[in-house]
């Protein structure tokens, strides 16, 4: 896998789809290239390992209560079909 060929490629998914001018996608490909290769040569054991590294980030404060926020409308991607879902957690 090359990187410029992978930028490139998702720089002409995201134009076909008609999102090149939301500034929501602005970088996009570079930071969805950036994560393929932080995982894509991992193994199972060395990528979930990775993924609680990432998503392991703390920031301080004095609180010792639950927080809940919600309903949270969550958006992801059937990795199946390659069409999106909505969910309400």
């Amino acid at each position: 896998m090359n990187k410029l060929d992978t930028v490139y490629a998702l720089d002409q998914l995201i134009r076909a789809m008609g999102w090149e001018d939301d500034v929501n996608f602005k970088d996009t490909s570079t930071r969805v290239t950036t994560w393929l290769y932080g995982y894509q040569s991992l193994d199972k054991h060395n990528c979930v390992l990775k993924s609680v590294q990432d998503l392991s980030k703390r920031f301080p404060t004095t609180n010792h209560n639950m927080v809940v926020v919600g309903p949270t409308k969550v958006f992801s991607l059937c990795h199946h079909h390659l069409l999106p879902i909505e969910y309400d957690v």
